[in-house]
This record gives C-alpha cells, sequence and structure tokens, in this order.
C-alpha cells in the first residue's frame, strides 16, 4: 500500500510539472570534506544542507571534477524529501569555481601587462625597420646632369650616418628589451605552473531530483569516485643496532590532479583497488586442433559496440546513518587502523591539504618497532661484498604493500631496496646494505682446474675459493651462496667434488654456507666440481 501511494504522489509531482512548467532549481555550493584514497581513484564525499520547498523540486551541486566516474555516484538524504533521480551532466559554460589565490592574479596579471609590451615593441621595431629601409632606398647622390659637391656629400654622410647608428641603436636596445620580457613570462608561467592548474570550465554537474511532502531542512551526503588521483607506499627503515628491532615508518605518498585542491579534508588511505578486475577467474575447456590458414578479413571501419550504461546507486540514509561536519579542532596526529579483512583502511584523524597538481604529498600512516633477526648475507659470484639482511617473520599483520624504502642505520643514510612482503614466504628479508668491514672474495684455483681426456669423453675440473675476513670488533653470522651448473642434457654429468661442509641442493645447484666469524678472523671455503661430455664438443654455463 505504501509503494502504491508513493508512486502515485510521484506520478501526481511530475504531472504537475508538466502543467506549472519546469521545476524549482535550487543550486547548491558544496566542498569536498572527506576522501578515501585508492591505490588507483579516490571516492571524493561531499555534505549539503538545503531548506527544501513542498512538492518536486531538482538540486544542482556543481564544480564537479571532469575526472568523477559517473556510475559511481551514491546519494544519501535525510529530511523531509526523498530522491527520485540523480544524474550527472557537463556544464561547458561555467565560470571558475574558486577564486585564484592572490599570488595567482599577481603573476597572471604580470603576464598580461608584459605581453602588451611585449607587442608594443614589436611594433616599434617594425617601424625602425621601415625607416631604415627607407634611407637604404634613398642612397643615390646627385643627377646624371649635375654631380654633388663635396660639402654637401660630407653632409648627407654624417647625416646618414647618424640617423643609421640612431636607429640600429634604438632596435638593439629593443630587442634585449624583449628578451628580458620573454625570460620574466617564461619564469612567471614556470611558477603559476609550479602552483598546479586553476579550475576552469567545463565542470561537471550533479543534478538530483527530490520530493517532498512538506518544506523542511534536508541534509544530503554525495559520495563518487575520481580517476585522478592514487598513492603509492614508501617506507623509512632506522636500525639503531643489531641487537635493536626495525623503526619502520609506513608512509604513503599521495597525489592527485582533479582540478580542484582538498582543502582541509578528512583524507583515508586504503590499500583497495576499485579499478581491478573484480569478476572471479572461469575455466574455460582448452581445444586443439590443426593449424587451418584462413585468409585475414580487412576490419569494418567505424564498428563499434556501445557498452551499457550502469545504473546511479541511490539510497535512503536514517538519522543514525547520516554523519554531521565536525568542526576543525586541534588533536594529535593520529591514524586509526581498521582490516574488514579484504582491505585495510587508515583514517588519519589531522585533516589534510592535497593539492590538484599531480605530485606526490607524504602522509605518515604508521610508526611501527618491528622485531628482526639479523644476518650477513653473500653471493661471492655476483658481488664481492657482504649485505646485513634483517628478517623480519610475521610480517602480514604490519599490512605492508610493496613498495620502496629508505634505509638508515644509525645515523648514516645508506640507500634505497625494495620491500616485497608479496613474495611467498614466512620470513620477509629486507636488504640494510653492504658492510663495508667484511671482506669478500672469490678466486679460481688453478692447480684445481683441468681437463683430462678420455676414448670418447673428456672431463674438465673447476675449483674456486671463497675467502671472507671480518674486520669487525664483534663476530658475525653470515650466510654465503655459490652455485653449481645444473645439466639440460644427460651427456653431460656434472659431479661435487669439495664444498668445505656446505649444504648442497642437487635440484637448484644450490650451495649454502652458514657460518660464524669471529672478530678479525678469515674463513676460507673452497668449491670443486667435475664437468663431463663428449670428446669434441664444447660446453658454456648461462
Amino acid at each position: 500500500m505504501n509503494r502504491f501511494l508513493t508512486a502515485l504522489l510521484i506520478t501526481a509531482a511530475f504531472f504537475l510539472q508538466s502543467q506549472s512548467g519546469k521545476a524549482d532549481e535550487i543550486k547548491v555550493n558544496s566542498k569536498i570534506s572527506e576522501v578515501t584514497v585508492y591505490r588507483s581513484m579516490a571516492r571524493e564525499s561531499r555534505n549539503a544542507t538545503i531548506n527544501a520547498p513542498a512538492g518536486y523540486f531538482e538540486v544542482i551541486l556543481s564544480d564537479i571534477s571532469l575526472s568523477m566516474i559517473d556510475q559511481s555516484l551514491l546519494v544519501g538524504v535525510k529530511g523531509t524529501a526523498g530522491l527520485i533521480s540523480a544524474t550527472v551532466r557537463t556544464n561547458y559554460f561555467a565560470e571558475e569555481s574558486e577564486k585564484e589565490s592572490p599570488q595567482m592574479k599577481r603573476l597572471q596579471d604580470s603576464i598580461n601587462i608584459l605581453g602588451h609590451e611585449s607587442r608594443w615593441i614589436v611594433v616599434q621595431r617594425e617601424i625602425i625597420a621601415d625607416e631604415i629601409r627607407l634611407l637604404q632606398e634613398n642612397r643615390k647622390l646627385g643627377t646624371t646632369q649635375e654631380s654633388i659637391k663635396p660639402a654637401d656629400l660630407n653632409a648627407l654622410a654624417e647625416l646618414f650616418r647618424t640617423r643609421m647608428n640612431d636607429l640600429k641603436k634604438k632596435d638593439f636596445d629593443l630587442e634585449r628589451k624583449s628578451e628580458r620580457i620573454n625570460e620574466k613570462v617564461a619564469q612567471y608561467q614556470a611558477q603559476l605552473q609550479e602552483m598546479g592548474p586553476r579550475t576552469k570550465a567545463p565542470v561537471k554537474e550533479i543534478v538530483l531530483s527530490l520530493m517532498a511532502d512538506a518544506a523542511g531542512p534536508v541534509n544530503l551526503k554525495i559520495n563518487y569516485l575520481v580517476s585522478a588521483a592514487g598513492w603509492s607506499p614508501f617506507y623509512d627503515l632506522r636500525v639503531e643496532s643489531t641487537a635493536k628491532p626495525v623503526a619502520l615508518d609506513y608512509k604513503a605518498k599521495v597525489f592527485q590532479s582533479t582540478g580542484y585542491d582538498w582543502k582541509d579534508v578528512k583524507i583515508t588511505v586504503s590499500t583497495a583497488n576499485p579499478s581491478r578486475d573484480n569478476n572471479r577467474p572461469i575455466l574455460s575447456p582448452r581445444f586443439i586442433d590443426f593449424v587451418a590458414y584462413i585468409p585475414r578479413k580487412a576490419a569494418t571501419r567505424g564498428a563499434s559496440v556501445a557498452a551499457p550504461a550502469a545504473a546511479m546507486n541511490m539510497m535512503q540514509l536514517s538519522k543514525d546513518d547520516a554523519e554531521d561536519v565536525a568542526l576543525d579542532r586541534a588533536i594529535p596526529y593520529q591514524v586509526n587502523v581498521e582490516d574488514n579483512g579484504m582491505n585495510v583502511e587508515f583514517e588519519i584523524d589531522i585533516r589534510q591539504r592535497i593539492s590538484s597538481d599531480g605530485k606526490e604529498h607524504l602522509c605518515m600512516l604508521q610508526k611501527l618497532e618491528v622485531p628482526a633477526t639479523y644476518r650477513y648475507h653473500a653471493v661471492p659470484r655476483l658481488d664481492p661484498a657482504a649485505f646485513l639482511m634483517a628478517r623480519i617473520t610475521n610480517y602480514g599483520q604490519y599490512n605492508l604493500l610493496s613498495g620502496q624504502a629508505n634505509v638508515f642505520f644509525g645515523e648514516m643514510y645508506i640507500g634505497q631496496v625494495e620491500i616485497q612482503p608479496n613474495a611467498v614466504s614466512d620470513t620477509l628479508l629486507v636488504s640494510l646494505g653492504r658492510d663495508e668491514k667484511i671482506s669478500v672474495k672469490r678466486v679460481k684455483l688453478v692447480d684445481k682446474t683441468s681437463k683430462k681426456f678420455f676414448e670418447d669423453k673428456q672431463t674438465e675440473t673447476v675449483g674456486w675459493e671463497i675467502i671472507i675476513r671480518n674486520n669487525k670488533t664483534n663476530a658475525i653470522d653470515i650466510e654465503v651462496l655459490d652455485q653449481l651448473p645444473i645439466s639440460k642434457r644427460k651427456e653431460i654429468v656434472v659431479e661435487l667434488q669439495e664444498k668445505s661442509g656446505a649444504e648442497y641442493i642437487e635440484d637448484y645447484g644450490k650451495i649454502l654456507w652458514n657460518l660464524k666469524i669471529n672478530a678479525n678472523e678469515s674463513k676460507k671455503l673452497k668449491l670443486r666440481y667435475a664437468l663431463t661430455y663428449p670428446k669434441g664438443q664444447q660446453v658454456q654455463e648461462f
């Protein structure tokens, strides 16, 4: 029964509208109050309050970014009015919604004044060029019947030289002035570009059709996605000593170029990514057949298939669901972390300002003390150096994503490393850089390298020696990796002959030493293997 009455009211409203003319339009100035930034895209939230008239009316919210994704629109209404429809349109004649900053206005005015001055210089130089051309065309003196007198010749030459010199000097000065103006204009334009783009037409507008039983206040909450925004993770890793945990600063590089600055807004950083394909993969049958060569037909020009437009999302908010806009208040920097099982949201309490300049703005998400064990790692075959590695277990609880990290050891900046928490491993390995106090060397043993020939086969013996020296004042634990080549043919046989107590994983050809080296101590490791293959053939490692 209620649905029937609602439908009847809406029908009556449209009938009255068609009889009386266009519905009342209420233009609302709304500001972005909250933003949820995803890995790519962001969700902007706007709040507005209107005094709704009784009956049918339309609400127009302008100054919406052109990067808005229309089908993502979500509208909530609280009050005496009900939502009938919501549409999005583009206004190509909208004026600038946000006033330019005084600095931007001064820069633009300076560019305009210098532009006028530059054009006037062009006109002056054209006049000078015409006068110079006139002097050059009238340099012929005297006539065929009467020659010019020497005194007159000197006077005319002096006049020509003086006037031409004066014109050339003026033209030179004007050229230099023009160059200086162009330099200033370039500087002003670069500064304007550095300050970010200004909001100009066209813009998008959200048009809401509502029906109210009686006049009264109505609260609107608008949510939608914009494509020109996102964030990427970034970390600072600090290690005071190998006896202390890793201090990890988890940051977000937030960027946006929607055309509108996010001023004094509540920022939430989410690990979700709405732009990804969320449809489950469906395995279809695979077939095999003989190859049939069919002549390719030319593609038909202009053929296209229009994708169905997604419907607008509309909802009616209850009193408990509606959110009031809170006043600014000075509070300590705090981030609330919420994990819903599929993604994590970092809600920053302090309101932020993110300019629409496409640049990365750092936002702190978490400060963590991460327990870690430390061990040195060396692969002499690839790099004669020892790297200090932090091993972090149970790292899933920190909600880390793949990204770059600045590494600091003590007060020294080590460099940048890549954090890869998506690796299929129960331990997250983080390289803390090279330790110059540990020497690593790998040399080929000439006396262990030989080649022998048999009836139809030949055997080549290869030997290596690895030397690790600890020049530190304390003992170290280090793992040293090397490898044996893996044969891809049964005619080539690889045989390990000496490994100095290393662990050997035959399937991967991996040689691993786990060593403890005391202060100012050296250890030598030997690796020797034989390659047997048919006589007259050559082999190579790759």
